[in-house]
């Protein structure tokens, strides 16, 4: 399959309204940040991104701007119903109210 057909195929994918689930993980050393996003629609199509943070990020700095960058695409996407998927227990905590 091409790369413009796979790409209108997840755009078709998305258009369905359908709950997406977006996970998310974000990484931190010395030298760099970056942030990780996978996007599986309920088809299972999967749309993965990611980013190098344009600053010095500790690790839950790091999950936070992963969480904060898959929802901005999803809010590109059009895209209100979302389940996230995390392995940072704080951002989960933080979204669901828990404490620790």
């Amino acid at each position: 399959m091409s790369e413009q057909a796979k790409e209108q195929l997840e755009v078709n994918d998305l258009e369905t309204g359908e709950q997406l689930h977006l996970y998310v993980d974000g990484a931190s050393n010395a030298k760099s940040s970056g942030a990780g996003m996978v996007f599986i629609t309920p088809e299972g199509a999967i749309i993965e991104r990611a980013v190098t943070l344009g600053f010095n990020a500790s690790n839950n700095e790091a999950e936070y701007e992963a969480l904060l960058a898959g929802l901005r695409m999803a809010k590109d996407l059009g895209k209100t119903r979302l389940k996230v998927h995390c392995d940072s227990q704080l951002v989960a905590n933080q979204l669901t109210r828990e404490s620790s």
